[in-house]
Parts: C-alpha cells; structure tokens; sequence
C-alpha cells in the first residue's frame, strides 16, 4: 500500500492541475499550511527584496520570485499580482487579493510600498518570516519528544503483554 501510494502521489505531482489541488490543500492544513505559507512568503519576499535592491524592475523581479516558489497555488498568486502590478496597483494590495499570504507580511509591503523603501522592508519581512518559521519548527520538535515517548511506551506495554499473557494462561 506504501509502494501504490507514493507512486499514485508520484504521478499526481507530475500533472499540473493535482499539483495545484494538492498545493491549495496543503496550504487549507492547520500547521504544515502556516509553516508553508511563512517559509514561501520568506523566499519570495528574500528573492524580490535582493531583486530591486540591485536595481531589477518590479515586474521582472516578481517573474523570477515567483520561479523560485514551491508551492503552486502561491506562485499562482504571485503571478496574479504581476498581472494587478501591471495595471497600475500596488504590490501589497495585489497580494491581499489572493488571501492566501500571512497578513502582516501585507501590511508590511505596503509600509515599504508607501515609503519608498520597498527592497528594505521586504528583507525585514524575510528575516521575520524566517525567525517566525524556526520558532514554529522548534516548538513542534519540542512536542514531539513527549508524543515519540508516549508512543514507545505504549508499544513496549503491547510486546510484554503478548510476552506475558500466553505465559499466564498456561
């Protein structure tokens, strides 16, 4: 069953439109979608930021960010918001509309935006994205020292009793 499934998963991830549904709900998941969304929005906003601090056009270095984005249903998003950018909106709120980025990684764009320090503010936005995802993955690490423990037990408690059960019926 192990075998199938990686190779169903395998297939699936090769087909443009799963992948994409498989993107979304990995995102939609309560923890492993918030650790997604912060390490992708940490990459893009690291990417963008060196971008324009060297001196690359907006919509260029939004093509190339959204390149280096793993996740599908992000990188639709970004390309989205070139596509808003284009037309004339701000980066910020090209980003809100897709409501998939963290909130004050939005809000922080847009002080950047307003105050003319966009390649500056989306380095701060990357460099708390990133503190914020290592806090997050110690924390889980942390938990799941007592939950391997609890899990051990439990499994040795199972090996004695069938040990001593047939033991005692005799």
């Amino acid at each position: 069953a192990i075998v199938f499934g990686a190779g169903w998963l395998r297939r699936q991830m090769a087909d443009p439109v799963a992948r994409l549904k498989i993107d979304e709900r990995l995102l939609r998941m309560r923890m492993v979608g918030d650790v997604i969304r912060k390490v992708e929005t940490a990459r893009l906003a690291r990417t963008l930021g060196t971008l324009l601090k060297n001196g690359v056009p907006l919509l260029s270095g939004l093509a190339v960010a959204r390149n280096v984005m793993t996740n599908g249903a992000l990188a639709e998003s970004v390309e989205q918001a070139a596509d808003e950018v284009k037309t004339g909106g701000g980066l910020g709120y090209a980003l809100t509309q897709s409501k998939r980025f963290p909130k004050l990684a939005l809000q922080m764009i847009s002080v950047g935006e307003e105050s003319g320090e966009l390649d500056g503010m989306l380095m701060k936005v990357a460099d708390t994205f990133d503190i914020e995802v290592k806090n997050t993955l110690d924390r889980l690490l942390a938990a799941l020292v007592p939950a391997t423990t609890i899990v051990m037990t439990v499994l040795v408690a199972f090996i004695m009793l069938a040990i001593v059960l047939p033991i005692m019926n005799i």
